[in-house]
């Protein structure tokens, strides 16, 4: 009869325990559990956890508690702070984007290409018509934001006063999203997205453009960089006319950081001259292809011609040669970082100081010709 009553008890306690889970579910997750359908299994409480936790998108996470953080509450700890994040100098989208303000949902783009060039008409012939061709891009703002959440405990309790600073620092942390959008990447995996630069054109690297190689992608050197140039400067548009691209800026991964500043900083020829049977980088003691221009004691063509831009969010080995003139970076809603009422929402139920980043913006290529991909998507 004990175990009886017992057993009766410990029913009671748990039937208790899943009303109150599934009261506080609806109340925080706005989702009514008994609606999920019941079977053996779902009696389990670690699956009845899973999938709630799986269904609410994790709304349930909880802050940032004391416990993980414990080595900041010592008295007398010293403040010493590693903040991978401090040097905003690092990110270089800001130089191969041209801003624009954006005040609706989305942006259209219609730029138009030159008029077809003036043909020479012989006495008593006919004038030509000139046809244009242009562009017709959409670019579509996207919000982009995080909550950061702490205990007050922990806020209170912190002898370094780095908790409090890494709130207000959420809002740079936005910075690290925006450059790997512009550069086409995965900021959590550094996988390539898209077509390595952000865009929304319908083409974007092919030989029959110009902006690849016919040969494919290929390392950076000299040879596949002064390529890159000559294809820039030959670059026609859907008319047949040569467009002026004036190619301006070198991007390259930390992979080719310092190759590039020696192709591009040298006083004289910083590389060996291709040969008759090894091809470009051959050594010293190859044989030389007869005629072929320069190498011992030779200017470098490439000296300050190019400005170089480091990105750490290019995989290895990509580069590209850029007329920064068709990349947007179109600003919708500038950054905002709100800190929720401490009296209200879950800072009043839970203790909690809660921090919000918010931003709205799109980047996107609109001219694929103002690109050349030496090595990329």
């Amino acid at each position: 009869m004990a175990k009886i009553k017992l057993l009766e008890r410990q029913i009671a306690a748990v039937d208790k325990i899943q009303s109150n889970l599934r009261d506080t579910i609806l109340k925080e997750a706005r989702f009514d559990v008994s609606k999920l359908p019941w079977d053996d299994e779902s009696l389990s409480l670690k699956k009845l956890k899973e999938n709630v936790v799986k269904i609410t998108n994790s709304n349930l996470r909880e802050a940032n508690s004391e416990t993980v953080f414990g080595a900041l509450l010592r008295y007398g700890v010293q403040n010493y702070m590693f903040d991978a994040y401090k040097s905003l100098t690092d990110f270089m989208y800001t130089d191969i984007v041209q801003t624009r303000t954006s005040r609706n949902r989305q942006e259209w783009y219609a730029p138009l290409y030159g008029v077809e060039i003036p043909q020479d008409v012989p006495l008593g012939g006919k004038f030509e018509d000139s046809r244009l061709a242009g562009l017709d891009v959409e670019v579509v703002n996207k919000k982009v934001g995080r909550i950061l959440s702490f205990e007050r405990e922990l806020v209170d309790d912190d002898q370094t006063g780095q908790i409090a600073q890494k709130a207000q620092e959420l809002g740079e942390r936005m910075r690290y999203k925006e450059e790997a959008d512009v550069l086409g990447v995965d900021v959590f995996t550094l996988a390539t997205l898209g077509r390595g630069l952000t865009g929304v054109a319908g083409v974007s690297y092919t030989s029959t453009i110009g902006n690849k190689s016919a040969s494919g992608f290929a390392t950076l050197s000299q040879p596949t960089l002064e390529t890159a140039d000559i294809a820039l400067m030959n670059m026609v548009d859907p008319l047949g006319n040569r467009i002026m691209v004036r190619p301006s800026i070198l991007v390259v991964s930390p992979a080719d950081k310092f190759n590039a500043a020696k192709l591009l900083n040298s006083t004289l020829q910083p590389s060996v001259p291709g040969t008759a049977n090894y091809g470009s980088g051959a050594t010293q003691s190859a044989q030389f292809q007869a005629g072929l221009t320069g190498w011992t004691m030779t200017v470098n063509p490439l000296m300050n011609l190019y400005t170089l831009r480091v990105s750490r969010f290019l995989p290895s080995g990509y580069w590209y040669l850029i007329d920064p003139r068709s990349i947007v970076f179109q600003d919708r809603d500038p950054l905002e970082l709100m800190m929720e009422a401490r009296d209200s929402g879950r800072s009043f139920e839970r203790d909690e100081y809660r921090y919000r980043v918010r931003r709205r913006y799109q980047t996107a290529v609109l001219e694929y010709r103002f690109i050349f991909a030496g090595n990329g998507i």
